[in-house]
């Protein structure tokens, strides 16, 4: 009796012992159930290490200044900057593949509603969910001549870019995504009606700001 009171001691302090193991870097302490925490199949972007000691990732990062197949449209030759603001705004051109049709408007306020809609509010007046809770000062109304007399090239920068407050959406919306998104701007900036309809305005010619 007394030796299986030894061994059950001796147990318990043997999980003890390996609980209060000392973490450091990759290595998380002496772990019951490894298979639990970590997977077994590579992720991207894990930092990983060799028996060695040397670290690698699973997945390498692009290589600077490569482009990957299929993908050219999304090469953005303006940097981060104020000279690349303002270049941006004198040289970027919509994509003919994106012309502001009826459908791409549509589509760009399907867009628009996923992304942009808890800032800008419905109307791009600046009345967002997050804006009417006072977590972030009103971004410029569409309406106002700041935003109607911006260039298109502008907002694509500040869409993909971020610009302010606002974070950037490169890397959630494709470049044709971003130019339909500009239409469905351009169209909210040109309306004060608030409960106008895309069709009405093709109607009554309200989309003729496109020709101009």
């Amino acid at each position: 009796m007394y030796s299986k009171i030894k061994i059950v001691v001796g147990i318990i302090a043997l999980t003890v012992f390996a609980a209060c193991s000392q973490s450091e870097g990759n290595f998380a302490g002496w772990e019951y159930a490894p298979d639990m925490y970590y997977a077994k199949g590579p992720e991207a972007y894990r930092i990983l290490q060799k028996d060695t000691g040397n670290t690698f990732k699973s997945m390498w990062t692009p290589v600077t200044n490569t482009i990957a197949r299929g993908k050219l449209e999304y090469v953005f030759p303006y940097n981060n900057d104020t000279i690349g603001y303002r270049l941006a705004k004198k040289e970027v051109k919509c994509l003919e593949s994106v012309p502001p049709t009826l459908i791409n408007i549509q589509e760009g306020k399907r867009l628009f509603d996923i992304n942009c809609i808890v800032c800008h509010g419905k109307l791009g007046r600046g009345d967002g969910t997050i804006v009417k809770d006072d977590k972030y000062p009103p971004p410029p109304a569409y309406q106002s001549v700041q935003i109607k007399t911006l260039e298109d090239g502008g907002k694509y920068f500040s869409i993909t870019y971020g610009k302010n407050n606002m974070g950037a959406y490169g890397p959630n919306l494709s470049p044709e995504e971003r130019w339909k998104v500009i239409h469905y701007v351009n169209y909210l900036s040109h309306i004060e009606d608030s409960t106008a309809t895309l069709l009405d305005l093709k109607e009554e010619g309200y989309l003729d700001f496109y020709k101009k």
